[in-house]
């Protein structure tokens, strides 16, 4: 009999729980539809938007992390035009998206960690450097000029974050499906990019307005300004993304994504060259010509059509050498002296400060302070950045972070090349191609970062890390090598 009973209250139980669970599942969806609801027609209607709009990214992370993770990356820029970021008011560092998101995936992976449900990445070069790079910018920041508060947050926003993202990549990204899902994500960022970029100079009519800027060059050349607020930005982001763009349209056997692939391709490349910023045309350049010479697909493609342009451009010579965009954009010389007279203030600057820099996020106030004090009222512009992030680095956190730094991309340099040699021989399911992307897109980077300080480029750095760390992850995924004592050779031997 009590058996009996036992085994009917347990099946009751089971019944009644998940039904229980249910009701009050929808119990507090009403309620929180309701309370939306009342909130949307009231002065304080934003706070609607931003309470749906975390509330979906969190749900989507704890569903699924790499998809809410994709999600977050391709609509962060987005966050500050729907009320997506909570301003906490004067004094008190905002929460953002970015941060919040941030956040809500360590703290998701690391219980996934806990549990044993994820695995924790094999420390590699790159993630001992990154933390002596992190710890040489904390020991400059109680020197920062603008204050310890104001540093932390720059040294959050500009290093921590992007590192996290990197480490997020890793741990998530690790087969063909996750490599396609963010391959895609990457295609929509460079998608909406040049559309924005294009429609933005083809119009003159700013969607996104990010900032009060300058919307021309010298020489009525007009200036991007939407969205990303800078024109270098968007020139990076589309120089990392062209080269898997490009590989989408050599192996797709597809014909109409391989016409898809062109066209986005083509737009890509057309609001790279509508960007009017030398350094983005320098990446790409430099970016191709490196795909050039290890991807032998792209060869056979680009040599044809660079002979085509060539001619056209031979014939159309005197019409290209007199536009205002040769004239004042390649043309130009202000910005390469005044880059000179920087460096050269730099270096005074420095002196005595070589090991530990004058303080985190203090460049601004103490380069103006001098600049003053050197040119008083001349019309000698006082630039807040030294438009290098190598000397960046140099000038506030000093020789301890500036050596780590350089090391971060030295052995991403070698990590790279490594791969690429292992996906040669065909031992790893890698193309040797995609490897060559993933070098395409440092160099872009590493471009830009000779004169412009990309550590303070929030959405470039957010997309350059992720690349990186899909590399690192499908390495991390990937068999080992070890040599056969009979013959020498490689072969291909699965990790414990």
């Amino acid at each position: 009999m009590n058996a009996k009973l036992d085994e009917f209250r347990g099946s009751f139980g089971r019944k009644l729980l998940p039904a229980l669970g249910l009701f009050l599942t929808g119990v507090v969806t009403v309620a929180f539809g309701i309370g939306l609801a009342r909130l949307i027609v009231t002065p304080d209607y934003g706070w609607a938007m931003t309470i749906t709009g975390v509330s979906f990214y969190l749900l989507a992370i704890a569903a699924n992390p790499l998809l809410g993770f994709l999600i977050w990356i391709m609509t962060a820029p987005f966050s500050r035009f729907y009320f997506l970021d909570i301003l906490m008011g004067r004094g008190i560092p905002d929460l953002t998206l970015t941060r919040m998101c941030a956040a809500f995936i360590t703290m998701f992976l690391a219980a996934q960690v806990a549990t044993r449900s994820r695995r924790i990445p094999r420390i590699n070069k790159v993630d001992v450097v990154m933390v002596f790079f992190c710890l040489g910018l904390l020991v400059s920041a109680p020197m920062a000029v603008n204050g310890p508060r104001n540093a932390i947050v720059h040294f959050t926003d500009g290093y921590v974050i992007p590192f996290l993202i990197y480490l997020f990549a890793r741990m998530l990204v690790l087969d063909r499906k996750g490599l396609r899902s963010v391959l895609v994500a990457l295609f929509v960022v460079g998608g909406y990019l040049s559309v924005v970029a294009i429609r933005e100079q083809l119009t003159g009519e700013i969607l996104f307005w990010f900032r009060d800027s300058s919307w021309y060059y010298q020489g009525g050349v007009r200036k991007l300004s939407g969205l990303l607020g800078n024109p270098a930005h968007f020139g990076t982001i589309l120089g990392m993304i062209v080269p898997f763009t490009i590989r989408s349209v050599l192996n797709s056997e597809n014909p109409s994504k391989r016409v898809f692939g062109a066209m986005l391709a083509a737009l890509e490349i057309w609001a790279i060259y509508l960007t009017y910023n030398r350094g983005s045309w320098l990446g790409f350049v430099l970016s191709m010509l490196f795909m050039f010479a290890f991807y032998p697909r792209f060869r056979r493609l680009a040599l044809p059509l660079f002979l085509i342009a060539l001619v056209v451009a031979a014939l159309s010579w005197s019409a290209i050498s007199s536009s205002p965009v040769f004239q004042e954009r390649l043309g130009a010389k202000v910005q390469v002296t005044y880059r000179l007279e920087v460096y050269q203030i730099i270096g005074k600057l420095i002196q005595g400060n070589y090991l530990f820099g004058v303080g985190l996020g203090g460049f601004d106030v103490v380069y103006l302070r001098v600049v003053r004090g050197i040119y008083g009222d001349s019309p000698w512009p006082a630039r807040m950045m030294p438009h290098n992030a190598f000397l960046y680095i140099l000038f506030v956190a000093g020789v301890i972070a500036l050596l780590p730094f350089t090391l971060i991309f030295l052995f991403m340099i070698w990590d790279g090349y490594v791969l690429w040699r292992r996906a040669q021989k065909g031992i790893i399911w890698i193309d040797p191609e995609l490897i060559v992307c993933f070098g395409a897109a440092l160099i872009v980077y590493l471009t830009q970062s000779m004169v412009i300080d990309m550590m303070a480029s929030f959405y470039p750095n957010m997309i350059f890390f992720v690349i990186m760390g899909v590399m690192y992850g499908i390495r991390d995924a990937l068999p080992a090598e070890r040599k056969t004592e009979e013959s020498g050779e490689l072969v291909e031997v699965h990790s414990p």
